[in-house]
């Protein structure tokens, strides 16, 4: 089928060639590519960070400020939301954990993921001065 990876028997001493197989149509998809990221748009490759950007900026929902916009009733309405809050502490302190610990392992994930588009990149070098040498 076209576009699926090479596949090669684990046992037959076959892994080196299959990584550089893959390697090989990745960079080619790469290369074919705008935006360098196969099948990508440039704005769909910054959406993803700014959906990062405000996992940590809105994860603690217990600081969420309380107002209201009515002229009457206003105050009421405010030190509704405030009984609200109160009553409702225990689980804003938990989806408040939880949504931290999201954030932060979505930014560990990203690291993780640029590091490996590093080492890619690496090996994608290597393997092209080989070729060449």
């Amino acid at each position: 089928m076209h576009g699926d990876p090479p596949t090669l028997a684990p046992d037959d001493g076959g892994s080196q060639r299959l990584i550089a197989a893959r390697l090989r149509q990745t960079a080619s998809a790469v290369a074919a590519s705008p935006s360098g990221t196969p099948g990508r748009s440039p704005a769909a490759e910054r959406r993803p960070l700014a959906d990062v950007d405000h996992l940590h900026r809105a994860f603690d929902l217990t600081a969420v400020p309380l107002t209201s916009r009515r002229r009457v009733g206003g105050s009421l309405v405010v030190a509704l939301k405030r009984s609200l809050r109160r009553l409702l502490a225990p689980l804003l302190d938990v989806q408040t954990g939880v949504n931290g610990a999201n954030a932060r392992v979505v930014s560990f994930l990203i690291g993780e993921l640029e590091a490996q588009e590093r080492r890619i990149e690496e090996l994608e070098r290597r393997l092209g001065e080989r070729r060449d040498g």
